[in-house]
């Protein structure tokens, strides 16, 4: 019998504030609905991390309901037919990666997916030196997703397209009103997902963000696959390495986040709605007043129980992007730093993952985080392109 961490069970509402995106005017920021918004989100930004957003094109049932039923029915379809577009395909780390093959922190996630990220043509190579790609591997990221076909999956494509342009819309307004409620003039945080304000790279603005559909598949065997024993890790403990998540599932427990005193808590669903949470690199930019959240999956496998999908979307710096962290004292509103503070308080944060495991080094393009987080997740697709 598998042992379970202990979790406490606690009122969410002290955990996970409910926004109502409707109320955000990008038009009108100074109206009393933009206004109140703020004022939510700054509540927010005190929190774990995690906050609900409702009446998003995201949270719309008809949406959700039409990607979380694509999903299905890529994962009913054989295991053959999946693996036409397998990852080990795609030097972009993009496609079907089967049951097992990723991992968290060394060790194995108990869930498949398809990966995507913005689709663009790869870069020409004859436009650059030989050696660019070798000494940053990182522009290797940039290419085209792999989708099924409609004869087999019909819409696969216009489904997934469509949520990660919502999705990219969402991030951009979430992160002008993030703006906002820090008292940061427009474009502060902004400009690193576009990097346009990089001049220093030969290849010009490459903006970034990924996207997967997963399943957390119940059984011992999956896909002729023995679940490893003793372990529950559908994705184990980790802080989102980008900018801002963006989560939909289906109505199965599992996600757990971590509070500040260390205990796991469990995150009921919440319908007509998508979480979101901060990522590392809000965090490494904020000085931590905005805390990427800690979070995993418990998936046991246990026959009585239902196979979990979510679909998350991870929106991310820009690849030629150098990001510089916010001076608190000079450039955050000095109401907002100090009720952080006092909110805060000088206690340590208890956290099963290292502070700062994918910050950035000084001046160095974001890519390089972007590429070591997927280098160490995916082995597959490194021993095809890159060992």
């Amino acid at each position: 019998m598998v042992m379970l961490d202990c979790v406490i069970q606690k009122n969410m509402s002290q955990f996970i504030h409910k926004l109502d995106y409707s109320l955000w005017n990008p038009n009108d920021e100074s109206s009393p609905s933009s206004l109140s918004f703020i004022r939510s989100l700054q509540a927010a930004l005190f929190g774990l991390g995690f906050f609900a957003l409702t009446n998003t094109p995201l949270s719309d049932p008809e949406t959700q309901t039409r990607i979380l039923d694509s999903t299905k029915a890529f994962f009913e379809l054989p295991l053959e037919t999946r693996r036409q577009i397998d990852m080990a395909n795609s030097r972009h780390f993009r496609g079907f990666a089967k049951f097992g093959d990723e991992t968290t922190q060394s060790k194995t996630d108990l869930r498949d997916q398809i990966d995507f990220a913005t689709d663009a043509a790869p870069l020409d190579r004859k436009r650059f030196a030989p050696q660019l790609f070798a000494e940053k591997p990182f522009l290797n990221l940039v290419g085209r997703n792999q989708f099924l076909p409609d004869s087999v999956l019909p819409g696969h494509r216009d489904i997934v397209l469509d949520w990660f342009g919502k999705a990219d819309e969402i991030s951009r307004n979430i992160t002008r009103a993030l703006e906002v409620a820090l008292g940061l003039p427009k474009g502060r945080l902004s400009r690193f997902l576009d990097g346009d304000e990089d001049k220093m790279s030969s290849y010009g603005p490459l903006p970034f963000a990924r996207m997967k559909t997963i399943r957390y598949p119940v059984g011992d065997v999956v896909d002729g696959i023995q679940r490893p024993p003793n372990t529950t890790q559908g994705v184990g403990a980790h802080k989102d390495g980008g900018w801002l998540t963006l989560l939909a599932t289906s109505n199965v427990e599992g996600l757990q986040i971590q509070d500040f005193e260390g205990n796991w808590v469990s995150v009921p669903f919440t319908p007509n709605a998508i979480l979101v949470n901060f990522g590392q690199q809000i965090e490494n930019l904020t000085g931590g007043i905005a805390q990427a959240a800690t979070h995993r999956v418990i998936s046991s496998g246990a026959e009585n129980q239902e196979t979990r999908f979510s679909i998350a979307w991870f929106s991310l710096p820009a690849l030629n992007a150098r990001l510089r962290p916010l001076n608190l004292e000079d450039e955050v509103d000095p109401i907002i730093l100090a009720e952080w503070r006092q909110q805060r308080g000088s206690k340590a944060i208890v956290c099963d993952v290292p502070q700062g495991d994918l910050f950035p080094g000084e001046q160095e393009e974001f890519g390089w985080t972007a590429w070591r987080g997927l280098y160490r997740s995916h082995p597959r697709v490194v021993e095809q392109f890159y060992s």
